[in-house]
């Protein structure tokens, strides 16, 4: 354990990589497994397409109209939605799933290859963000002139 150190590194510097959502099968949650040129030489492409795969598997599930998923409609139907109070939705048991998977990934795969994945619920299921944690964003150089002054806007004749 010698050698091992904790850094601290603020997502918002950090370089990003968008995984955009796959639409080509209507409005299912599924995400595009195609390996982004950005992670090339970071991490396997086959280790990357696992993991989506297995993403998109825990949505499909959510997604599916099974017994359970029909009873659960049902049952929120005639109870005004007050059933969700004792009993939370698949989605959400879901989400909260996917939410631990990416965490434990993160840990055991990602972080060591300097990438960070924020759950794509974060961002309304439409994105997954990959931060590159080894990679900055240029901060803006300072301008000459001072930034208290504010040009004066002008009136239209």
């Amino acid at each position: 354990m010698e050698g091992c150190y904790e850094r601290q590194i603020a997502l918002n510097e950090c370089k990003k990589c968008f995984i955009q959502r796959d639409y080509s099968n209507g409005l299912r949650v599924r995400f595009s497994n195609e390996f982004p040129l950005e992670l090339e030489g970071k991490i396997e492409p086959e280790v990357w397409t696992s993991f989506i795969d297995d993403l998109n598997l825990r949505y499909h599930k959510a997604d599916s109209v099974t017994f359970a998923s029909v009873v659960e409609s049902s049952l929120g139907f005639i109870t005004c939605n007050l059933s969700r109070l004792c009993v939370p939705s698949v989605w959400n048991r879901v989400l909260k799933e996917s939410e631990t998977f990416i965490e434990e990934r993160n840990r055991a795969v990602f972080i060591p290859n300097n990438l960070f994945i924020r759950d794509p619920a974060t961002k309304g299921l439409r994105v997954i963000e990959v931060s590159i944690l080894d990679e900055f964003v240029p901060q803006p150089q300072p301008t000459q002139e001072s930034s208290c002054v504010t040009p004066m806007l002008t009136p239209r004749n």
